[in-house]
């Protein structure tokens, strides 16, 4: 028999300035790494900044808001409440062995990858909605598009996800009538869970639903301004990128930086593609009756196949002999930026050289 199962995520709130994700680590060098603490609040009195922000409210508590792990509320409900720096132990809060091992990674080298990588995996490994969104990034040719030219920019709402697993608003809330976020989450069910997926259940066949701690509405609010910390994050270790307002995960880079257990996780393959064959494959689809095609939408097309950095690619194809530029001109401001941010190479003819034929 499937078990259902209802877990409620609380509001997703990490570091508060997006590309500063040091937050983290950082705030974990005050935490007392012996220490009990009956609370989050009471964690960010004594750790940190304690300077008072009012009555009630200290600098740091925003910071500690995710910092744990999940609970159950007074009706049996698991409530996710953070990625698992800190644990629950004898009703008191104490640094886990993931937060004491992010302490001490950063302690020892604040200007290394390694905190960063441990901290995009724990994000990766325990927060579903970040979970969520990453796998169906993961699909071919798959694409957040924001409305603004850059990344979370613009109204969120209007921002739109297209995978393998359908169209989605992500960031729009549910009144609107359109997928969200929620919706994705339902649809991965279990899986979204990732190292939460252990949590006690009755049954090895469950059935897992998602809702917001109190309602059975997720919330939205300000929830992409809370998901644009772990991208930039991402962006900063070379998993995801911003093409004018796009959002692209790179599968072969996320595989070879993070491993094969979230490789396996996510369907992400490593070895990057035959380059060669990838750009004659797209010239072939891509050109105009008159051989030309838009070199943005070329290099658009590389990096949705997580080519890193297109144009220094063709660039190596073209000295090395492998691919030739036949032609090139003027187009017209849609067509973005010309080939190595040339204008007169916005449209271009390719030719990629097959191996035993000349010219």
């Amino acid at each position: 028999m499937v078990e259902s199962i209802t877990v409620r995520l609380a509001t997703l709130r990490l570091w508060q300035e997006p590309a500063r994700f040091q937050a983290y680590p950082s705030f974990l060098q005050s935490v007392d790494p012996v220490g009990e603490y009956s609370s989050m609040a009471d964690l960010a009195r004594q750790a940190g900044e304690r300077r008072m922000l009012d009555d009630r409210h200290v600098k740091e508590e925003g910071i500690t808001r995710n910092l744990g792990d999940w609970d159950r509320n007074g009706r049996g409900d698991l409530v996710w409440r953070g990625i698992g720096l800190l644990e629950k132990r004898n009703r008191n809060y104490v640094l886990s062995e993931s937060g004491l091992a992010l302490r001490s990674v950063y302690r020892d080298e604040p200007s290394g990858q390694r905190w960063k990588i441990m901290l995009a995996t724990l994000i990766l490994r325990r927060e579903p909605r970040t979970r969520a969104l990453v796998r169906a990034l993961s699909s071919p040719a798959a694409e957040l598009r924001f409305e603004a030219g850059s990344w979370f920019a613009g109204p969120h709402s209007l921002a739109v996800l297209t995978s393998d697993f359908g169209e989605f608003t992500p960031l729009a809330p549910a009144l609107l009538g359109r997928p969200n976020i929620q919706t994705l989450l339902d649809t991965l069910g279990a899986w979204a869970l990732g190292d939460w997926g252990s949590l006690p259940v009755h049954s090895s066949d469950v059935s897992v639903t998602y809702a917001g701690v109190r309602d059975p509405v997720l919330t939205v609010d300000d929830l992409g301004g809370a998901l644009r910390g772990p991208f930039e994050l991402f962006s900063a270790l070379g998993l995801a990128e911003d093409v004018a307002g796009t959002l692209r995960w790179r599968p072969s880079a996320a595989a070879e930086l993070l491993g094969p257990s979230c490789a396996a996780e996510f369907g992400w393959t490593t070895g990057a593609p035959d380059l060669p064959e990838l750009v004659d494959q797209l010239v072939m689809e891509l050109r105009a009756d008159n051989g030309y095609l838009i070199a943005s939408e070329l290099r658009d097309r590389l990096a949705a196949a997580g080519v890193i950095g297109p144009d220094r690619e063709l660039a190596a194809l073209l000295d090395a002999g492998t691919l030739v530029l036949e032609a090139y001109d003027y187009g017209q401001s849609r067509h973005g930026e010309g080939l190595f941010g040339e204008p007169d190479k916005q449209l271009i003819k390719l030719r990629v050289r097959r191996v035993g034929v000349k010219g």
